[in-house]
């Protein structure tokens, strides 16, 4: 955002509200952004104009725009506009059966959910504190380990931490629970593959190290650092493409806390 020529002043009132980039004001209206950021709709006005105009000037001897790579990709994002397209009932429906789970290891939760947490959407646990919300956090990315052989996801976790409350002694011992748990599933399956030489082989034991390297834990202490990894996640997960689960523990806490002009923002 700074590289735009926007008034110094609206410009601090921007970044000190949470629009530190470009797509932070996507499809933004001027009466929004007024109201985001304590300024009048004409203000807000000018300054999503003067973003459009040196959007639309030359690169060459613009100052106020530079020739950065990282630049031109998150211009043509902002300016980007999504053809809609849709698609059939009968495809929602396959998706839905094909959808992979994640087993929460709680029978009534399982069933509730049918038959556990499903990757591609968004769940949110809630409850009052101390209910186990941060257990059942850690739980998931244990569990999103399990191999598909043995009807899991087989994929690694992101830990997004915001309050500090990840246990790692915890993570520890329902790792090593769980290894101990797929390590009887294989000891059965291996005595059903005897009777049964042409089914395919198991796959290699689970180890407890092998699972604690692939949750990768981020400790967050403000909403600045939350809203800077929620930007660069996508190419995070373009180079770790097994990552199954991304877990925000929590995800508002850091903005309950971000107080403009003596109130709560409406950003959150």
């Amino acid at each position: 955002m700074s590289t735009f020529s926007i008034n110094p002043a609206l410009k601090q009132k921007l970044l000190e509200s949470g629009f530190t980039v470009l797509m932070d004001l996507r499809d933004m209206k001027p009466i929004e952004l007024s109201k985001e950021i304590g300024v009048t709709p004409k203000q807000a006005l000018d300054i999503l104009k003067t973003i459009k105009a040196d959007l639309e000037a030359p690169a060459i001897g613009n100052q106020n725009l530079i020739a950065d790579p990282e630049r031109v990709v998150e211009e043509e994002a902002f300016t980007k506009r999504e053809v809609i397209t849709g698609q059939t009932a009968y495809a929602l429906l396959e998706e839905e059966l094909n959808c992979c789970r994640i087993i929460t290891f709680c029978k009534d939760i399982d069933v509730m959910l049918g038959g556990g947490v499903p990757t591609g959407k968004i769940t949110e646990f809630c409850g009052v504190p101390g209910i186990g919300k941060t257990q059942m956090a850690i739980q998931l990315t244990v569990n999103v380990h399990i191999p598909a052989a043995f009807g899991g996801a087989e994929g690694h976790a992101i830990y997004i931490d915001t309050e500090g409350s990840f246990m790692i002694e915890r993570a520890v011992e329902m790792a090593e629970a769980l290894v101990e748990h797929i390590a009887s599933l294989r000891a059965l399956q291996e005595e059903q593959l005897k009777e049964s030489p042409d089914a395919p082989p198991l796959p290699p034991p689970l180890e407890t190290t092998q699972i604690l390297e692939n949750i990768h834990y981020y400790r967050i202490h403000d909403y600045i650092e939350q809203i800077a990894l929620v930007n660069i996640l996508p190419a995070f997960l373009s180079e770790h493409p097994a990552v199954r689960l991304i877990v925000v523990d929590s995800i508002s806490f850091h903005f309950r806390y971000m107080i403009y002009k003596g109130g709560t923002t409406s950003r959150t």
